[in-house]
């Protein structure tokens, strides 16, 4: 978890999700605001959930940051226990069940778990009072209405790994430019039967230029 967070109470953020044809792919910014004081310019809201799922987070960063930890905890125990991996289904289920036991003093968080088990891709939202919905793609935070729009506008089923990269980064940028809480760069990863995959820098900074460069498709 990102140490550089501990004491801010909230963020402003923009994370995404959506399937491709062999997986999932997450986005997020990383700018971490309390108020309108930028609070941090690198914090990580993908987080990593055993050896297959990633949880985006957006909401006070201490509840997030302890969800992740039960998230992992639950799914590593379960794996350790039965030799299995556990379902994306089956954790978004208990992590739904965690936040609805709290609903009268609820954990102030939106969070997005996505990834890749023997049943294929899935993406699944969960909200505060631990309402879940399962999605092709979607986004949460501050920025999700700008995103939501460039996902609405251009995603298709059974885009490439490439296409659904492009398009991920692309609905980041325009919610940095709309949404003044959303900022500082982003993290982009994918979720594929191999397991979690981090893009690089440089590999972000390609996709950059290519979408400046009006090379994209559409």
């Amino acid at each position: 978890m990102n140490n550089q967070l501990v004491g801010v109470n909230k963020t402003g953020t923009t994370t995404i999700a959506l399937k491709y044809a062999d997986g999932v792919v997450v986005a997020a910014d990383k700018r971490a605001s309390a108020g309108t004081y930028i609070a941090s310019k690198a914090a990580r809201k993908i987080l990593q959930v055993d050896e297959h799922m990633v949880l985006t987070i957006s909401g006070y960063v201490g509840d997030a940051q302890y969800l992740a930890r039960l998230a992992d905890t639950e799914a590593r125990y379960f794996r350790m226990k039965s030799g299995k991996r556990i379902s994306v289904k089956a954790l978004s289920t208990m992590l739904s069940n965690y936040l609805n036991s709290y609903r009268y003093s609820p954990y102030i968080i939106s969070v997005i778990l996505a990834g890749y088990d023997d049943t294929g891709s899935h993406i699944f939202q969960i909200d505060l009072d631990g309402g879940i919905l399962e999605e092709e793609y979607t986004a949460t935070g501050s920025g999700s209405i700008v995103a939501i729009g460039v996902l609405d506008d251009r995603y298709e089923k059974g885009m490439t790994l490439d296409e659904a990269l492009e398009l991920a980064i692309r609905a980041i940028v325009r919610a940095i430019g709309r949404d003044t809480a959303t900022g500082d760069g982003m993290d982009v990863a994918y979720v594929n039967a191999e397991g979690v995959h981090y893009l690089k820098p440089e590999d972000i900074e390609q996709y950059l230029a290519r979408i400046k460069a009006g090379l994209s498709r559409g």
